[in-house]
């Protein structure tokens, strides 16, 4: 609407998890319970209500939970916590609206789970095997790998904010990033850009790609045409051409020569208008 100056958005609703899964907030003791999310599905029926309540309000987007995470204090992340059947009946109704489903996925079975029930994307995939590469390879889903997201968290210490048990997994979890990333590359998996963390650490994302095994023109590539694929905007974003949007950064120095340039931003033009210039 032009309301606020800010970014496209495409947007999913909150994310479709199990009770005491990953997108269970309530990490407090019984006595003490929050109100349970409304996201909290915990049959096929669930999931299909819970599916059906993000459309009604407006998401572009499903976000799925197909395991257990770093970010939290009660899931595992080795653990599959969706069904595949209720992932596929998630599925089924987003498309049937013709919209795209996601699934944070970073256990192995996990993954490969979300990828049978049909997802467009896995995000993370941090314990992906040559099993599930070669899945999403035949199958065409993407993998939004955000490496620089764990490799920061892994860092982090009290003094964060962060509880010492989510350090400790993110960690443990951390050893099984560049085998699995090297998979995807080696089973030629469509890689997007993605980050899972506050935008200031976005141009570390590029940088963990290239240490990870890509190009810099294929770490440029996933953050833009292949973006734009992946969010069937190919129409409007992701290159400049004519009859799409002038969406335009320029940085400091050439990141093809030097990837880590991408975290020297000097310049933000959005459909035409000049947001940032140089100094």
């Amino acid at each position: 609407m032009g309301l606020v100056r800010g970014p496209r958005i495409v947007s999913a609703g909150s994310f479709v998890s199990i009770t005491g899964g990953h997108g269970d907030a309530d990490p407090l003791s019984p006595d003490q319970a929050m109100p349970r999310r409304p996201n909290l599905a915990d049959t096929v029926d669930g999931v299909a209500l819970a599916v059906r309540r993000d459309l009604k309000y407006g998401a572009d987007w499903i976000k799925l939970m197909a395991t257990g995470g770093v970010g939290d204090v009660l899931s595992d992340f080795n653990v599959q916590e969706l069904s595949e059947e209720q992932m596929a009946k998630a599925v089924e109704i987003a498309h049937r609206a013709r919209k795209k489903v996601m699934a944070h996925a970073e256990g192995t079975e996990g993954i490969k789970a979300a990828v049978r029930a049909g997802v467009e994307s896995i995000e993370h995939g941090t314990m992906l095997d040559d099993e599930g590469a070669e899945l999403m390879a035949k199958k065409g889903t993407w993998l939004v790998p955000t490496l620089e997201t764990f490799q920061r968290g892994a860092e982090l210490d009290a003094s964060s904010g962060q509880e010492a048990v989510s350090t400790q997994k993110t960690r443990t979890i951390l050893k099984f990033q560049p085998a699995a990333f090297g998979r995807a590359l080696q089973h030629h998996v469509k890689i997007a850009f993605g980050l899972d963390d506050d935008p200031e650490f976005l141009g570390r994302e590029f940088v963990a790609l290239v240490k990870g095994g890509m190009k810099p023109v294929e770490a440029l590539q996933a953050a833009t045409v292949n973006g734009a694929e992946l969010l069937g905007l190919s129409d409007q974003v992701g290159a400049l051409e004519v009859g799409k949007f002038a969406d335009v950064i320029g940085v400091a120095g050439d990141p093809l020569a030097d990837i880590a340039n991408m975290e020297s931003v000097v310049f933000v033009m959005k459909g035409g208008e000049v947001i940032k210039s140089p100094k």
